[in-house]
C-alpha cells in the first residue's frame, strides 16, 4: 500500500515516542525523485518513476483493487 511521505513521517514519530532500539521503513514502490522528507527509505522493493499507479489496493475511483497487478496511471483504459 502506497502511503504518502508526511504519513511516512507520523508514523516514524509516533513510533519513536514507544522508544525501539531502531525504526526501519519499507515501501513496495519507493519515488527517489519524488521524495523530498529526510527519515530514509532502507527497504524499497521497487525504484519507479514519477508515474501515477494502481493496483494491489492502490485504488483510483473504481479503478485498481481488482488489478492482480500494478499499472501506471496513463494505461488506465475507461
Amino acid at each position: 500500500m502506497w502511503i504518502r511521505a508526511a504519513s511516512i513521517e507520523h508514523m516514524v514519530e509516533e513510533l519513536k515516542t514507544k522508544k525501539p532500539a531502531s525504526i526501519r521503513v519499507c515501501t513496495l514502490f519507493f519515488k527517489p525523485k519524488a521524495y523530498q522528507r529526510q527519515i530514509p527509505i532502507d527497504y524499497p522493493a521497487m525504484h519507479i518513476g514519477n508515474e501515477f499507479i494502481v493496483g494491489y489496493g492502490l485504488d483510483y475511483g473504481p479503478v485498481g483493487p481488482e488489478l492482480q497487478g500494478c499499472l501506471r496511471g496513463d494505461r488506465i483504459v475507461r
